[in-house]
Parts: C-alpha cells; structure tokens; sequence
C-alpha cells in the first residue's frame, strides 16, 4: 500500500549467472505505468559473476486506487556478444510482476 502522493522505492538486483556478458532493458507493460514508475538504471551491461542494482521508485496517484501492471526486464547477449548458430538467438525475457 502506497499513501496518496507518496514515492515508494525498492531495490532490485539483475545478476548475470550465465558465462557471456548480458545487457537488460526495462520496459514497462502497460503506457499508464510509465508515468508512476520509473527504473534507474533503465537499461545496461552485467559482466560475468556480476550484478547491476536497478532502482524501481513508484509513485501514488492523487487519488486512491489499485496499481497492478506488469514491468518486464529483457536480458539478451551484450551487444558485441556474437551468438553461435546453435544457440538460437536472445535470451527468454524476464517479466517482475508489481502490484499494490
């Protein structure tokens, strides 16, 4: 539960447990969503073994209601990563369900 006008952060870790450098990228599911969230760092680099903090602040309407969107985070090989034929390509996306 979020307060009326209140900002609400958490933290969140995208760990690289995979042996090739990853990039991720936030987006959020819903456009509504995009103007109460807001993810730093939106997108980056993880090395191998090695983790990048995201920050993920939500805001409260002026008014109550019930917040339930969905935020996806999609990891994909390192932009200077090639990828070996059999691998197939991207990396599944991650999807972290907000709600409150």
């Amino acid at each position: 539960i979020i307060p009326v006008n209140a900002r609400v952060t958490r933290v969140v870790f995208v760990r690289n447990v995979s042996d090739v450098p990853l990039a991720f990228a936030w987006r959020a599911r819903d456009p509504i969503f995009e103007h109460l969230a807001r993810v730093e760092p939106e997108e980056g680099r993880v090395e191998v073994g090695e983790a990048a903090m995201c920050r993920v602040a939500v805001c409260a309407a002026v008014r109550p209601e019930v917040l339930d969107c969905a935020l996806l985070c999609r990891v994909r090989l390192a932009p200077d990563m090639s990828v070996p034929r059999s691998a197939g390509g991207d990396a599944p996306m991650v999807s972290f369900q907000m709600s409150g």
